[in-house]
């Protein structure tokens, strides 16, 4: 065999080899060949090199079964060709016909144990099957006859780097950049290697060589903006894939990457426009369906959610996936039956789909009966506003014990035990003003009023009121029933929230004669918060105190201004204005309150820094309040979760009182599965 034959016919096979693997950057025409080479054979049908010719054009142009044809026709006529044969394998390779490619390449090499081309031919169907151990030792075996193959140490190069074998894959293509520094087929097999090998930065830097010789190279742009994708740099990435889609505003997997890129980076108007175009370029394509069906329930768009996904199982019916997204939108839609069913239904397709793994885990998690103890402490030290010393001192100790059961999302109803034991001792003589206990048994309902918009919440609480141990300064007369509890209405429309509530609570007052009386405190409120953006928010609140026994009403009025930190989300800014008459108290508020995710994001840790200044009527000037508060909640297991709550209160200024409070509870998720450790590991 001639050297230039040899030459030709492995260009071909590595030309079409990039075509099947990759997207040409710009599309050929052949038909004018294709028409000369039918010509040749129309006017001598027994031209073997115009057939063999023609066959090859018409491979070029994707027309593989007329081709095969051709070269078939050649083989008939000159049985044995290489040149034909050769042809005929590398197109049954890309038809993915390996058995009869590698019979092909096989006989070749049974005549012509040294033919390079047929080698190379073997061991290029070897990788694309997957056979990389095999396809590596056949191309070493070919690079015996030519070390300097190019064809060869391309394939050889390449087949290293779908092996992982990278460093050996950067040293075949260093050795060709020795020989061809410029060659756009050596310079993308280099940058394939460092993009497979995580070493984007080099990557990156080898595409830009071949876009200073080819600036229009599709491929390299959609390159350069996986890397910086993967390099955490979205807006790079976003830049690059939008170039890529000037150059082919056609290619639906561009405009699909696209989506996906804007929604990483909330851009869900954006996302759900490229996602559109993804699918009406490429309708059968149900990654896109699936993915403008998450864009479109992030914007609450269920009704044209739920068409899309089911979209997607109309053309695979065996999509895990879909049926996933099925899943979290009812999940989100506070549907958890059925959100239940279709997770289910995905993991029986796909049992490791980790999306329904974890989202099966938190539906059925969230569903669970909970039972929550808890033990606070609170501790109120009075102080003289004259002389600042300390006057008394009270603490409440709370034990509680409640069990919810949840029907669904806003469906509930829960009942609480709970026991507080409050106290009160007098600084200077050192005796308990008063020592009694309160005993709640109460039964809450939450439930849906109107398209999921408008909800009901109610807590009938029954309670006793006790005196505990010897009597005191002040005591109850006898043992005092007392009926509690509230009502709201929450009304919730995309950015806007409102509550109106009512509620009757216990007031425990001190009366002459030294007893304790329960008297009746009733409130009515009104609240309402709506979200600009997902960085400003604000809330205005109304509520109306109405004291039964003759004490003074007293109204609040409460303002507050909420912001986010666009640069660092974690950190939220807060200012709050409130004021309330009977006696009068102007309020003026700063809030910095942090929240951060450690080990893996189980470990939840809040800090707060709240400073009040304030004017009352009834003190001598302004009080300044300096409030820090943490919250740490960890789950110790799946269903079990740990929190502890603790803040501080340091007054300064006409009110010198402090506050601290302590506040612990371990929650229980009563899930079987979960006891038996049968969710997935996160």
């Amino acid at each position: 065999m001639g050297k230039v034959r040899t030459y030709r016919f492995s260009a071909v096979i590595l030309f079409l080899a990039f075509l099947f693997s990759f997207h040409l950057a710009f599309p050929q025409d052949f038909s004018k060949d294709i028409d000369h080479y039918r010509k040749l054979v129309r006017e001598n049908p027994n031209n073997i090199e115009a057939l063999v010719q023609l066959a090859k054009y018409l491979s070029w142009s994707g027309r593989w079964d007329e081709s095969i044809d051709i070269y078939k026709e050649a083989l008939k006529k000159q049985p044995g060709n290489v040149d034909a044969e050769l042809g005929l394998a590398a197109v049954y390779s890309w038809q993915k016909k390996y058995s009869e490619s590698i019979r092909l390449y096989k006989g070749i090499l049974a005549k012509h144990p040294d033919h390079i081309d047929a080698m190379t031919g073997l061991a290029r169907v070897y990788s694309f099957q997957g056979s990389h151990t095999q396809s590596i030792q056949i191309f070493q075996k070919s690079l015996k006859y030519d070390s300097e193959n190019k064809e060869s140490l391309l394939g050889l190069g390449r087949v290293y780097s779908w092996n992982k074998q990278y460093v050996e894959s950067e040293k075949v293509y260093r050795k060709l950049l020795q020989k061809y520094p410029k060659d756009p087929e050596v310079l993308k097999g280099l940058a394939d290697t460092y993009k497979w090998s995580g070493q984007y930065t080099k990557g990156i830097d080898i595409e830009l060589k071949i876009l200073e010789m080819t600036p229009k190279n599709i491929d390299s742009h959609i390159s350069i903006g996986y890397m910086y994708g993967e390099l955490g740099a979205i807006k790079q990435s976003i830049h690059w894939y939008e170039k890529a889609a000037k150059i082919d505003p056609e290619r639906g997997d561009i405009q699909a990457h696209l989506g996906m890129l804007y929604s990483h980076t909330a851009q869900v108007d954006a996302a759900a426009t490229a996602f559109k175009k993804a699918i009406s370029l490429q309708e059968r394509d149900i990654q896109s369906y699936i993915s403008l069906g998450r864009v479109y329930s992030w914007q609450n768009k269920i009704e044209e959610s739920e068409k899309l996904y089911k979209k997607a199982l109309e053309i695979n019916p065996q999509s895990a996936g879909a049926y996933a997204g099925l899943g979290q939108l009812y999940f989100f839609n506070g549907q958890w039956r059925k959100s239940i069913e279709y997770y289910k239904k995905s993991l029986s397709i796909d049992p490791s789909y980790v999306e329904s793994l974890q989202g099966l885990k938190r539906v059925s998690l969230l569903k669970a009966p909970v039972y929550i103890t808890r033990y606070n402490l609170f501790v109120n030290n009075y102080h003289s506003a004259l002389t600042n010393q300390l006057t008394n001192k009270e603490y409440q100790h709370v034990f509680s014990h409640e069990l919810t059961y949840k029907f669904d999302a806003n469906k509930l109803i829960e009942a609480r035990a709970l026991l507080t034991q409050y106290a009160s001792r007098d600084a200077e003589t050192g005796f308990r003003d008063y020592l009694y206990n309160e005993k709640i048994m109460s039964l809450r309902l939450d439930y849906p009023v109107w398209k999921d918009r408008l909800f009901f919440s109610g807590r009938y609480d029954q309670e006793l009121f006790e005196n505990a141990g010897h009597p005191h300064t002040y005591n109850f007369r006898t043992d005092e029933w007392f009926s509690s509890g509230y009502s709201l209405l929450r009304y919730e429309k995309g950015p806007f929230f409102s509550i109106l509530s009512f509620s009757a609570e216990p007031n425990v007052t001190t009366r002459a004669g030294g007893t304790l009386n329960v008297d009746h405190l009733a409130s009515y409120g009104i609240s309402s918060s709506y979200d600009f953006s997902e960085y400003l928010s604000t809330i205005a609140t109304f509520f109306f105190n109405d004291y039964t026994k003759g004490t003074r009403d007293r109204r609040d009025w409460k303002g507050i201004i909420n912001y986010r930190l666009p640069f660092f989300k974690n950190l939220e800014l807060g200012y709050e204005m409130r004021f309330r008459d009977h006696p009068a108290e102007l309020t003026r508020s700063g809030t910095f309150r942090l929240q951060e995710r450690f080990l893996k994001d189980k470990l939840l840790v809040e800090g707060l820094y709240r400073l009040d200044s304030v004017i009352a009527s009834e003190n001598y000037g302004m009080t300044n309040k300096h409030i820090f508060q943490t919250f740490i909640s960890y789950p110790l297991l799946d269903w079990v979760i740990l929190t502890t709550d603790t803040t501080f209160q340091i007054n300064k200024g006409a009110d010198p009182d402090n506050f601290k409070a302590f506040r612990h509870y371990i929650t229980f998720l009563l899930d079987w599965k979960a006891v038996r450790g049968g969710y997935y590991k996160d």
